[in-house]
């Protein structure tokens, strides 16, 4: 119940592609920490090939307030959670959006918007791995995982991998080329009562 594979339309008639192919070429997944910290809190995660967009975002949602203590219905319901947008590439850049009252006497509140981008400062010249190049080159581990880190990754990534070789060409959800990938993934939130943040 808590991950999502799927595969695009036509992907089977790529060149050297198994007519038969069961690989994946999206997956969505919902993922908890096992500590105190982070108890209860899900982590939702998606990637996939041939998507609308080429994105990597981070969206960070905060939970609501459990009372609302405005004055009246309607400024309650028009409160939405606040949210951290963290923009990985393209257009690298921060995005806080929150819940500020209307100026004057009235209860209404409204979403507002504080956003950095590094364009801003100047063009971001230097290519995707340069810097991840330059630090290897000298020696500088910062951007660099570390063996137990890569060990970890894998332990939770192998039992995935192992379901994937079980499965049969039926059983692969199918999806749209341009589209956000196969509807069951997007099942994974709406079971919380969720939708994804689509990249703004």
């Amino acid at each position: 119940d808590d991950f999502v594979f799927g595969q695009y339309a036509g992907y089977r008639e790529e060149a050297d592609v198994d007519s038969a192919s069961v690989v994946p070429t999206f997956a969505a997944l919902r993922v908890y920490i096992d500590n105190w910290r982070w108890q209860g809190v899900p982590f939702y995660l998606r990637s996939g090939k041939a998507l609308g967009r080429k994105v990597t975002d981070v969206a960070i949602q905060f939970r609501s307030v459990p009372l609302c203590i405005l004055g009246s219905e309607d400024a309650c319901a028009a409160i939405e959670p606040n949210v951290l947008h963290l923009r990985i590439q393209p257009e690298e850049g921060i995005t806080l959006s929150f819940n500020a009252q209307h100026p004057g006497g009235s209860d209404l509140v409204r979403q507002t918007h504080l956003g950095f981008r590094y364009d801003d400062l100047g063009k971001v010249t230097a290519e995707s791995y340069a810097k991840v190049v330059l630090d290897a080159l000298q020696g500088r581990p910062a951007l660099f995982w570390r063996s137990d880190s890569i060990e970890a990754a894998w332990s939770f990534v192998q039992p995935l991998l192992d379901r994937e070789s079980r499965l049969s060409p039926d059983s692969l959800p199918m999806y749209d080329v341009g589209s956000s990938g196969p509807v069951q993934g997007d099942g994974l939130l709406h079971q919380d009562g969720n939708n994804w943040l689509e990249p703004g």
